[in-house]
């Protein structure tokens, strides 16, 4: 760990979505970083230990190109997306 000071674990909600906070994993600030919800696919970050995904997001040959380790869940869904609500 870089710093010291004693964050456990840091959770990514957005991934490479507009203005993430991504570069901030780099520094690895916490002893745990998972990456979760808001972006399905790896975020290319070798700092992040693990994402968190249901069994059917990610398929066993997808599995093959996340840096991150995954952490599949039984109990969630997790889903991806588009709105249907016109600007």
């Amino acid at each position: 760990m870089l710093f010291s000071n004693e964050i456990k674990l840091l959770i990514d909600l957005g991934g490479h979505t507009h203005n993430n906070r991504l570069n901030i994993f780099f520094y690895k600030p916490a002893q745990l970083q998972i990456s979760w919800a808001g972006y399905l696919a790896s975020t290319g970050n070798k700092c992040i230990d693990y994402i968190i995904a249901d069994e059917n997001v990610i398929d066993e040959k997808n599995s093959e190109i996340f840096y991150e380790k995954i952490l599949k869940l039984k109990n969630i869904w997790c889903h991806l997306s588009s709105s249907d609500i016109k600007e």
